[in-house]
């Protein structure tokens, strides 16, 4: 892109660091490069093959803008930052892959077959950038296109935590002991041929030729993006086999990233000493150099890099080493936060050490284990006989879920399902709609169960399931947990109070109807045009006090896009409800508000609905314990989300191709 100033590929000993957001300026590509030319004569016979190119390689484009306009916001400006790799759509399932066109007389492709076939890409110790295919041209028969999956730099974002940085090392241990394992070295296993499966840490995606950017090329990614252990941990790969040797035991040859003392064009050498050397080297430049709190792999680096070969140990032995050196490393020394090396002050260090370790104790889990009465549904059918709860993850069965939380509401909830099915029923049998109703008791001290049970074997035709909780989790908490288990094509969440009418439900479905887009959507029922209202004037001075310290504390979260968060009325379809709840942290009272903020940040349409709204007396919040709270939790939030320790996470993410 002409306007975007591409970081050059990392030299083996430059220190990491994160890619920044792009320049703007810079004279616009409008026309094609000598290379990109190449693969615009490959465009016809890669579409044939099911891969297709960016619209910028189609044969006969022309610029999507004018000239003398910015190019900022067209796509096809972004141009090919390596001539030999190029980004492409499979056809067959919408995922982006990397194509590579490498020569067809080297082992580069026979070696990553090797690694990629079934049994072998089955062996989790394996760390080779899989290959899903090798195409050739006809019309091209001394090159080979490559298509592998699309990878992320190390250092983009950089490692966080002592954690992250072992498990760096661990994996990368692990993935060359494999590779020797079986006879291949790859000699030039510098850190710039390490790459990460970034689908964890931007589940969104990220632009293939501008990684600092969003898919659509257009907007840029976050500053601060979630943290490998906030995601669950990543998966790293070594690529590039380009220069790689199978089954020898004594090559020559001086190419490679990192300038090994034994390398030579004419004097024989070990590849699987110089494998280890090489790797030694990189995690020196990727993290020792660059980091404090590392120490401890020190005497690791020493062990591997030798100036004589003849002294270095096997990968095997490197392995065992680095067992005995992680055994003795404790909770406490994988949580510290890794620290620059030169660029922070010693009580600058303390103070945001302090600062990193309070976030974790005060933040909540992003997930809580669900007893094994907790994963069971009572209904009609008995209260004494459970069934097992399904996975958001299956296929949908029904066209709507209605999830309703409900904690100590004996007096409350018939009424409100009351309405709920009254509704439901009455809706033309032209609309096809089919429902289920799951009230999620939040570990009540009432008989919000038996009511919620009593009023299902009244209406023994409605498919109403009721969870009973084994402890209080808070109503975010309940409403997560029936909507990853339910069943719905369109997921609502309403209250028990029955203050939203409910028949409300048309107009968000019509409105999510319109902005839905790739099976994604949210529609917000909102209180916001009633703020002159009866209802709300009447509320007392101090409540609305807080209130509107409560909306300008939003605008430093970033959602003041919705004017209201907590109205207890949303409508999601199914897709979106599977990613947002997953990702869910905040149990309490705000966890609406995280789930705008995540809608946001990935893109997902949100439509704001006016609905009709009444107060109904026997709120169970506390005005003051509970305003605290939700102002904590408000912080919480927006701390972890700045600096990465919380995103969006999709089950998807974790799926082999």
């Amino acid at each position: 892109m002409a306007d975007v100033e591409n970081p050059p590929p990392p030299k083996p000993s430059e220190p990491a660091q994160a890619l920044k957001a792009p320049k703007k300026g810079g004279v616009v590509a409008r026309k094609l490069t000598v290379n990109e030319l190449e693969w615009v004569k490959r465009f016809d016979f890669l579409e044939q093959a099911g891969y297709r190119l960016r619209p910028r390689y189609k044969p006969g484009w022309e610029p999507s803008w004018k000239l003398g306009e910015t190019s900022l916001n067209h796509e096809d400006s972004i141009f090919l930052d390596t001539p030999k790799l190029i980004d492409a759509t499979r056809l067959s399932d919408g995922m982006t892959v990397m194509l590579k066109c490498i020569p067809d007389d080297t082992e580069e492709a026979a070696i990553g077959l090797y690694l990629s076939s079934e049994e072998l890409r089955q062996d989790p110790r394996n760390h080779a950038a899989p290959i899903l295919a090798v195409l050739r041209d006809p019309s091209d028969t001394d090159y080979a296109i490559v298509v592998m999956p699309l990878l992320r730099r190390v250092d983009a974002p950089l490692p966080q935590s002592v954690r992250e940085a072992v498990e760096f090392v661990d994996q990368l241990l692990e993935g060359m002991a494999f590779m020797h394992e079986h006879q291949i070295a790859h000699r030039d296993s510098a850190w710039g041929n390490v790459m990460m499966d970034g689908r964890r840490i931007f589940p969104g995606g990220w632009h293939p030729q501008s990684p600092e950017l969003r898919p659509d090329g257009k907007h840029v990614l976050p500053d601060t993006p979630s943290s490998r252990t906030s995601v669950g941990g990543v998966r790293y790969y070594f690529i590039d086999f380009g220069i790689s040797s199978r089954g020898l035991d004594s090559v020559t040859g001086a190419d490679g990233q990192e300038e090994a003392p034994e390398l030579s064009a004419t004097k024989p050498y070990n590849p699987f000493k110089l494998d280890v050397y090489v790797l030694g080297m990189a995690f020196h430049h990727f993290l020792l150099k660059t980091h404090g709190r590392l120490e401890f792999m020190q005497p690791l680096v020493d062990y591997m890099t030798p100036e004589d070969p003849n002294t270095r140990p096997s990968i095997v032995e490197v392995v065992i080493r680095f067992q005995e050196i992680r055994s003795k490393l404790t909770k406490k020394d994988l949580s510290q936060r890794l620290t620059p090396n030169e660029l922070e002050p010693k009580w600058t260090r303390l103070w945001n050490d302090l600062l990193y370790l309070a976030l974790i104790f005060l933040s909540p889990p992003a997930t809580l284990k669900s007893s094994p009465t907790e994963l069971v549904y009572r209904c009609a059918k008995g209260s004494s006989t459970t069934f097992p709860l399904p996975e958001i993850t299956a296929a949908p069965k029904v066209s709507l879920s209605v999830i309703v939380p409900a904690f100590n509401e004996t007096l409350r909830l018939k009424p409100m399902l009351t309405a709920a099915i009254t509704h439901l029923s009455s809706l033309p049998a032209s609309s096809k709609r089919t429902f289920e109703i799951i009230v999620v008791d939040d570990c009540s001290k009432d008989a919000t169960t038996s009511t919620a049970l009593e009023f299902a074997k009244q209406n023994p035709k409605i498919d109403i399931r009721v969870v009973t909780f084994a402890r209080n989790r808070g109503k975010g908490g309940a409403v997560q947990h029936g909507v990853l288990h339910c069943r719905g094509e369109r997921v609502l969440m309403v209250d028990a109070d029955g203050a939203s009418k409910f028949s409300d439900l048309e107009k968000l479905w019509v409105c999510l109807d319109e902005v839905e887009s790739g099976e994604n959507g949210v529609a917000v029922g909102s209180r916001a045009h009633m703020v002159n209202s009866e209802a709300v004037v009447k509320r007392s001075f101090l409540r609305n006090c807080l209130m509107y310290a409560f909306h300008a504390l939003l605008r430093t979260v970033g959602v003041s896009y919705i004017h209201d968060t907590q109205c207890g009325f949303k409508l999601f379809t199914r897709s979106s409800a599977r990613v947002l709840f997953q990702s869910l942290h905040l149990h309490g009272w705000v966890f609406d508000v995280e789930l705008l903020l995540l809608a946001q940040r990935l893109d997902i349409p949100v439509v704001e609905v006016p609905i009709e709204w009444q107060e109904i007396d026997g709120s169970k919040m506390s005005l003051m314990r509970d305003s605290i709270n939700m102002g904590k939790d408000v912080l919480l939030l927006r701390a972890n989300y700045t600096i990465g320790r919380w995103r969006a996470v999709d089950d998807e993410r974790s799926k082999k191709n």
